[in-house]
């Protein structure tokens, strides 16, 4: 193509820096389509970074080295490269959304919409990330974090560049900043955002890494004044590195990690090496490679809506074939392709000295982030949908009791939870009937239970996300920061209020068992790894005790876990799928996690006579499927979690199935 030569024929292209562009951006997009099969591609984003370091501080420094560097000019260069298709998709997101997604959905796109357009998408996402959170799949927008990463490096870089160049430190501040990012970039940023995955995953603390090491490469091939005449002998281990990352590396490894240091350090000494070495001109700086690494930005912002819309109508990216999934990635080339060709390049060529045309691109950007902003603060324009009514359903298990009376009886529950999840009660803790204990799980009971005992008898729910519903065992992840390392000792007090109060005839435990399966551990010995036996004597010794206060125990077994997102499900202004809205009992049943937390169960209540099952399969289940709606009413809000109607479904088979009403 023309516009290939065109770049083929300007005195300082690297056509193998874009065919690196080209590895990344493929690696990017099949692990976004295919997670499982192609988890190395987590690193593509790593490339991109460095790839962009080094190009930038390659520009700065010549400009430098000429006397004729301008700030004005750089951020109008930067600001002609990556507004004009950054605008583009987020008008392109906001109008398909608008006939698309329900309110739900169009309102996170908003609020998605107005990070991404103010460059705060990773500071977005860490807010946004918790137990509740969608899942990213369902995000058309998420990945418009990794730009903000590098506008926001891009934001104080040159300024540091020009004050380490006119002192001669350029190498010296850049290798500093790097290794202050790898060394003590995820300390500051577990300080700063939280001591998670999630943070660390979006902090630019710690991806400046990546930009440093691109930058690392442009300042000594300027010292150098060239790269090194043996190319190869840096290419070929560069390429190894990247062989070996493919091998070694996938999603279900915490990222960034020391892992990093392999796809960098590869991309770092192929572009080290120059570009007339065989291994850059054979591999990276063909024609095809040069074609998709040229549209590689275009397409980054392409493909990911794209799919991500798809993920969103068919109810997750798990149903969403995949010849499907292909024909999107074209589709996304080709698109790709006409953004460049037809928008971005023109505009940046014929208005490269234009001051009149940045402003316009900031004014239009900011009014994309204002539309975000309406889009979120009007709650997703619920009048587009024909059938509003419909989403009444959509309330979830609200806790509806004064959460402030329990907090009085209970101080330490908001110490360490910040709020979240505090015990319900109706009166004081004395004057209850039934005590429900566990997870959210248990606490999406509570609403239901309250609704059909009518004041009969009253329960209080105790409430953890993620714990487990017994003594001395702890099930936190991660990423629940506080609830981690207090979450056992928060239900240790549950359970001394319920044995200390002779009024609390019935106990029910109920918990989501991926939450316990393998990560259970004894808080008293943290040596000890055998979660399985761990969470057998935590139950065993929480159920004896129960049983010796002379209290009555339901173990509930959990609901169905769907496998499609059921928000799918709600009325769109314009319906591409029609799903049934349920799903094969047996797939739902073959949850390694449930059988195992069942068989458990069932092994106690053959020990304990005070104990009973309850199985809500038996409430959502017929003998071939599950559903997640009933007589026109959506029984979930999320594929494992009941809206205020499941609640009561699940409300009514327990207190029909098992009497509690005479308990």
């Amino acid at each position: 193509m023309k516009f290939i030569e065109s770049f083929f024929q300007s005195r300082d292209y690297r056509p193998d820096v874009d065919g690196l562009r080209a590895f990344a951006v493929l690696a990017v997009m099949l692990f976004h389509a295919w997670p499982g099969q192609f988890g190395f591609g987590i690193f593509g984003v790593d490339v991109f970074f460095v790839i962009s370091g080094y190009l930038i501080t390659n520009i700065i420094l010549k400009d430098i080295a000429r006397g004729d560097f301008s700030l004005k000019k750089f951020y109008q260069r930067r600001i002609l490269r990556i507004l004009p298709p950054l605008v583009f998709i987020l008008f392109a997101c906001l109008a398909a959304g608008f006939f698309l997604l329900t309110a739900g959905e169009y309102a996170r796109l908003g609020a998605n919409a107005r990070a991404g357009a103010f460059f705060g998408g990773n500071f977005f996402l860490m807010a946004e990330a918790g137990y509740f959170d969608v899942a990213s799949s369902l995000k058309p927008l998420l990945h418009l974090w990794s730009l903000g990463i590098e506008e926001q490096f891009y934001i104080v870089y040159p300024f540091l560049l020009l004050l380490a160049a006119r002192y001669s430190t350029t190498l010296f501040v850049i290798a500093l900043l790097g290794g202050l990012s790898l060394l003590a970039g995820p300390q500051i940023s577990a300080r700063l955002f939280g001591d998670d995955g999630v943070a660390r995953y979006y902090s630019p603390l710690v991806r400046a890494f990546d930009l440093c090491a691109g930058a690392l490469v442009a300042i000594c091939a300027q010292n150098r004044r060239g790269y090194p005449k043996n190319g190869a002998l840096f290419a070929f281990p560069g390429l190894m590195l990247l062989v070996v990352s493919c091998l070694v590396i996938d999603s279900s490894k915490p990222w960034p990690s020391w892992l990093t240091l392999l796809p960098v350090g590869g991309i770092a000494l192929l572009i080290w090496a120059g570009p007339l070495n065989s291994i850059n001109r054979l591999l990276f700086a063909n024609r095809p490679a040069v074609f998709v690494g040229l549209i590689s930005y275009e397409l980054y912002l392409w493909h990911w809506p794209l799919l991500s819309f798809a993920n969103i109508l068919a109810g997750g990216q798990e149903h969403v074939a995949g010849l499907a999934k292909a024909a999107l990635l074209f589709a996304a080339i080709a698109l790709a392709f006409l953004l460049f060709y037809y928008f971005g390049l023109p505009i940046r060529r014929k208005y490269r000295e234009s001051k009149i045309m940045s402003l316009a691109l900031l004014a239009v950007l900011a009014a994309a982030g204002l539309c975000g902003h309406f889009v979120l603060k009007a709650d997703g324009l619920p009048a587009r949908l024909e059938r509003p009514a419909a989403l009444k359903g959509w309330e979830a298990p609200i806790v509806r009791a004064d959460m402030a009376r329990a907090a009085q009886y209970f101080p330490k529950w908001r110490e360490y939870t910040d709020g979240a999840n505090q015990p319900a009660l109706e009166d004081s803790p004395g004057e209850l009937d039934i005590a429900l204990l566990g997870d959210s799980h248990a606490q999406q009971l509570y609403a239901g239970l309250r609704e059909a005992l009518e004041g009969e008898k009253k329960i209080g729910v105790f409430p953890v996300s993620g714990q487990a519903p017994f003594m001395d065992v702890a099930t936190m992840t991660e990423n629940f920061g506080n609830y981690r390392k207090n979450g056992w000792r928060l239900m240790n007090e549950a359970y001394r209020t319920v044995l200390d109060n002779p009024n609390i005839k019935t106990v029910i435990l109920a918990h989501n068992p991926d939450c316990s399966m393998n990560d259970a551990l004894d808080p008293h010995n943290p040596a000890d790894r055998d979660g399985r036996a761990i969470m057998e004597r935590a139950m065993r010794e929480s159920l004896a005790a129960l049983q010796k206060a002379g209290k009555n125990v339901i173990l509930v077994l959990d609901n169905p876990a769907l496998d499609f997102d059921p928000a799918s499900l709600e009325p769109r202004p314009i319906s591409l799928l029609d799903r049934a809205g349920k799903m094969e009992r047996e797939k739902a049943e073959a949850s390694p996690a449930r059988l195992w937390y069942n068989a458990l169960c069932e092994k106690m209540a053959a020990e304990f006579a005070n104990v009973r099952l309850a199985d809500l399969f038996e409430a959502f289940c017929d003998e071939k499927s599950c559903v997640a709606y009933k007589d026109g009413q959506p029984l979930y809000w999320d594929r494992g979690h009941l809206t205020l109607e499941g609640s009561r479904l699940a409300a009514r088979y327990l207190l029909g199935k098992l009497g509690m009403e005479r308990m």
